[in-house]
């Protein structure tokens, strides 16, 4: 369970921009431990993307443009990496909620 309110916490603590404690105050414990598993484990499934793809061209398997999931991945990593630093200083609000 998360807390009914925050603004009892002092003053100008109702707004919160760090979106691991508007997680915990949303929702509690269990939603907090989802949203950071969902972050962490992502970089190793784009690791392992990357690894097959790797594995499958020197392997001369014909799977498409082998450099192209390698790009994606090293993208998605670092996209990936911004948000979390950012996720210290902002909250993601309103429609962009829907995206994660």
């Amino acid at each position: 369970m998360g807390t009914r309110g925050n603004a009892h916490w002092g003053w100008g603590l109702r707004d919160i921009t760090n979106q691991w404690v508007c997680e915990a105050v949303n929702g509690g414990v269990v939603p907090l431990i989802t949203f950071n598993y969902m972050l962490f484990c992502t970089f190793p499934s784009i690791r392992r993307s990357v690894r097959i793809s790797r594995r499958g061209r020197a392997a001369g398997i014909p799977q498409g443009d082998g450099r192209y999931v390698e790009f994606m991945g090293w993208g998605i990593s670092g996209v990936l990496t911004a948000n979390i630093a950012s996720y210290l200083g902002v909250s993601w609000f309103g429609q962009l909620n829907m995206f994660w």
